[in-house]
């Protein structure tokens, strides 16, 4: 799961592992395990495994790769942060870190479904830099 420490993935990684799924939980350089953002994700875990990986980047296919290798299912419910406000923060949470995990998904045989969840109202045509970059990742 990519964005887990988001409000969505808050709820749709508590939602897997209540059903007994097991969860990773890949994350930025910049956090720790004892991050406030970990806080509510530490408690999600009722039936089923939840563990961290840490990754230097986001964009490595080769890192994201490596926390696929035992997947079946990837989603992603990564996106801008509020606190973004350059060009580069959008393209970079909406354009090449989606980008990177497809083609690591795109690459290993053994995942079967990859869901990616975007925006509503995602236009190349918006005046707003997250929904043109993030119309820019779904493509």
């Amino acid at each position: 799961m990519f964005g887990g420490t988001s409000p969505l993935g808050l709820l749709v990684g508590g939602t897997l592992t209540k059903m007994g799924s097991q969860c990773i939980y890949p994350y930025r350089q910049t956090a720790t395990i004892w991050d406030d953002r970990f806080k509510e994700l530490k408690t999600t875990a009722d039936l089923g495994y939840k563990t961290y990986m840490k990754l230097t980047d986001f964009t490595s296919e080769k890192e994201i790769a490596y926390t696929l290798r035992d997947s079946n299912v990837v989603i992603s419910c990564i996106g801008s942060h509020v606190w973004a406000k350059k060009e580069k923060d959008f393209e970079d949470s909406n354009i090449r870190v989606p980008v990177a995990i497809a083609k690591a998904v795109k690459n290993n045989p053994k995942v079967k479904r990859l869901i990616m969840f975007s925006a509503a109202g995602a236009d190349p045509n918006s005046h707003s830099r997250r929904l043109r970059t993030k119309w820019i990742g779904e493509q």
